[in-house]
């Protein structure tokens, strides 16, 4: 990432054990469920937020995010060098770390709204630098069959914590709504154990299982292309519904504490597509999976945002899940098979997803603007 492995010296010859890479993820990613979800519970339920609030503090975290992915490389280059000439790839990542832990404390120590928003602002680029790393070490040495079990172990690292966090938020939403962002700080610190097992720097693509020829490589990248545009679609559709998802449960009289837990539903099932796309290779090189997975989650957001009872919110929420995950599965996969094994690949994914969550509170907002009453 910051500098060729021949000025590393005595870099480790191994490439950086994937449980390691995994365990980091997994830790981290609370970090994204309360910046993604969980901060709007908070602003609800603390603040008095609206919907047109949350979908505007969305709108701007979604575009912090997304610039600080697209420029993943040149600001993780200006920290590595502000540390100094033996900073690395594993360097900037604990840096990230601890910052991050000492910005979740901030909503805690001061009571006023402009700390929900420091932290949001604050904290979004950090993980819109730290996601690219990961993702770099994900695909170090490994290609074909190799990497596409590493991105599903990784999908199913992240997502299932995800998952964890938004029920670990059920007793503090009621009584204690700020400490679902600074119960982040410890896990911060944790972070930085996996950390100890990282190559300084990690590897370049492992040899591939199979060579692509000309027609097979052009065929992925235009899945490439296909699954990107998907992906900022899913997000559009994700982060113009998580922001109001607090209200449409208010307005069907879920009880407050059971919000987060219901929310969760679609992360169940992302989880689970996730499984079944890491386990199954029939799918790579197929246009099928990703327009299925589209009109699944289209079908499934028009119900959620008109969901008569909590049963059909919390399905429509199931399918929402099995869309996303399989659009999610495909983007990442070819990004990283045909994309290179240095940050732009990662970055340039995460940075679709960042402009989906921008736009998507936008569009939102114009579509209120222009509906009687908005």
């Amino acid at each position: 990432m910051l500098r060729p492995p021949s000025a590393l010296g005595k870099a480790r010859p191994a490439t950086t054990p994937l449980w390691a890479v995994l365990t980091l993820a997994w830790a981290a990613s609370f970090g994204t469920a309360v910046a993604w979800a969980g901060i709007f519970f908070v602003t609800t339920h603390d603040l008095g937020y609206d919907e047109t609030d949350n979908l505007g503090l969305a709108a701007v975290l979604g575009f912090v995010y997304a610039f600080a992915a697209l420029f993943a490389r040149p600001l993780a280059g200006g920290l590595a060098r502000a540390m100094g000439p033996r900073a690395s790839a594993r360097g900037v990542l604990a840096l990230i770390m601890i910052v991050g832990g000492a910005l979740a404390l901030v909503p805690v120590l001061w009571r006023g709204e402009w700390s929900v928003w420091v932290f949001g602002l604050a904290y979004t680029p950090l993980t819109g630098l730290l996601w690219p790393a990961v993702e770099q070490y994900v695909s170090s040495g490994r290609r074909g069959a190799d990497l596409n079990r590493a991105a599903g172990a990784f999908n199913l690292a992240w997502a299932s914590a995800i998952f964890v966090a938004m029920w670990c938020m059920v007793p503090l939403i009621e009584h204690h709504p700020r400490w679902i962002i600074g119960a982040l700080a410890p896990l911060h610190l944790l972070c930085l154990v996996p950390l100890v097992r990282f190559n300084p720097e990690p590897h370049a693509h492992g040899q591939p299982a199979h060579d692509h020829d000309p027609e097979q490589d052009a065929l992925y990248r235009r899945l490439l292309r296909l699954a990107r545009g998907m992906l900022v679609l899913s997000y559009v559709l994700h982060a113009s519904l998580m922001p109001v998802i607090p209200q449409l449960m208010e307005r069907l009289e879920i009880r407050e504490s059971a919000q987060p837990a219901l929310a969760s539903v679609w992360m169940a099932t992302r989880l689970g597509a996730f499984a079944t796309m890491q386990r199954a290779r029939a799918w790579h090189g197929k246009r099928a999976i990703i327009a299925l997975g589209c009109v699944l989650m289209l079908i499934a957001y028009v119900g959620c945002i008109g969901a008569p009872s909590a049963l059909v919110l919390g399905v429509a929420l199931a399918l929402f899940g099995i869309g996303v995950g399989m659009i999610y599965s495909a983007a990442i996969y070819y990004a990283l098979e045909i994309g290179s094994s240095d940050m732009d690949a990662g970055a340039k994914h995460e940075a679709m997803i960042g402009f989906g969550y921008g736009s998507g509170p936008l569009i939102a907002m114009m579509v209120r603007a222009f509906l009687p009453g908005g």
